[in-house]
């Protein structure tokens, strides 16, 4: 994954409704993001995949996150 898409999904992180995420099961919540990412034409399907190993990687720290947001 190249550092591009990984400043995007934080930065995509920063700015969404966190609050209507935070009710969100994980089975949910990594899809959902994944597809937001998806937007962005850069990514391929190889940059898909591995983004959705690393949201659901990452998954604590999204919640945690969430919370305070």
């Amino acid at each position: 994954m190249t550092p591009l898409t990984i400043r995007h999904f934080w930065q995509l992180i920063d700015r969404i409704n966190l609050q209507g995420l935070s009710s969100k099961q994980d089975v949910e919540l990594v899809p959902l993001l994944v597809q937001e990412c998806r937007k962005e034409p850069h990514l391929d399907a190889v940059e898909t995949t591995t983004l959705n190993t690393y949201i659901s990687v990452r998954l604590p720290l999204i919640r945690d996150l969430l919370a305070m947001g």
